[in-house]
């Protein structure tokens, strides 16, 4: 074979392997960009001033991974002195379809009220805890991060 042909054949390979890596690439998805993305200003303003409203409410919460095999986590509420009511919202920030929605219906065990979760799909990576509702009429939003 005389160095013509090994040219060609060399082009043909990185040829092929740029196609593949272009089909991978389009057949992937884009899973970085959820279909709500941008919010208007008034929207963000308000939840802004929810989230500073419900510091005091975000310093009592904590998210504890109880179980990696049975993929359980659960979010604490310690000394609240009325049930929290609202949604849960928990984002893995590396798979949107990992996200997950729940109703917020914790139980209270010795003071502290615990919402234990199983996660269906448990990707390993960032995740996003948003927590909205009410705690004795009064309204918050709590944004926690966690890592599996």
């Amino acid at each position: 074979m005389n160095w013509g042909y090994k040219i060609i054949l060399g082009y043909v390979l990185f040829a092929a392997f740029v196609f593949t890596l272009v089909f991978k690439m389009i057949t992937s998805g884009n899973d970085l960009l959820k279909p709500k993305y941008f919010k208007s200003g008034t929207q963000v303003n308000e939840e802004i001033q929810l989230h500073q409203a419900s510091l005091g409410i975000e310093n009592r919460v904590s998210i504890h991974i109880t179980d990696r095999q049975e993929q359980k986590i659960e979010i604490r509420f310690d000394s609240l002195s009325q049930n929290p009511q609202g949604a849960i919202e928990l984002i893995c920030l590396s798979s949107d379809k990992a996200d997950l929605k729940l109703k917020l219906n914790p139980i209270n065990e010795n003071g502290i009220w615990i919402q234990k979760i199983k996660l269906p799909d448990f990707h390993l990576g960032r995740w996003l805890c948003e927590i909205r509702g009410n705690v004795a009429e009064s309204p918050f939003l709590i944004k926690k991060e966690f890592t599996l």
